[in-house]
């Protein structure tokens, strides 16, 4: 069975001083299990109320970094080098097919991840570089409008 992909690049969000704004694809709402929000919110700036906007907090390599750590400790054997889209990359697996890919030039940023088990998973990373500066709509969804 070939693994389910998932792709993640810079997350397209914005921090006011006071109100974090938030817009995902369908594929989002899809993915973390919130189907039914996806008409409502899919594609829309979404304002977040504080304590909404906590759940976001792991969406930044330091939190990616310190999930994946259990995930660490089954990798063993050799480091092979390959490509991933065309970028130099290390790999390093565990026997059951879970691998992890990282940059081989420049930082060292994950590239790819592929977690094994009773389904097999790929998530996929790109669009490093600087922040985008995103500038939401005064239209955006407000989550705590809606009650």
């Amino acid at each position: 069975m070939a693994p389910s992909r998932s792709t993640a690049s810079r997350p397209n969000s914005s921090r006011s001083p006071t109100t974090p704004i938030v817009r995902r694809g369908r594929a989002f709402y899809t993915a973390t299990g919130e189907a039914a929000a996806t008409d409502l919110l899919a594609d829309r700036w979404v304002r977040l109320a504080p304590a909404d906007a906590a759940k976001y907090s792991y969406f930044t390599l330091a939190r990616l970094s310190d999930s994946l750590g259990s995930y660490l400790i089954g990798l063993a054997g050799e480091v092979r080098r390959e490509k991933v889209d065309g970028a130099r990359a290390v790999r390093a697996a565990a026997p059951d097919g879970t691998a992890f890919l990282v940059a081989n030039a420049g930082p060292a940023y994950p590239l790819r991840i592929t977690v094994a088990g009773s389904s097999t998973n790929q998530v996929d990373f790109g669009d490093y570089g600087p922040a985008a500066a995103v500038t939401p709509p005064g239209s955006a969804v407000d989550l705590s409008s809606l009650g």
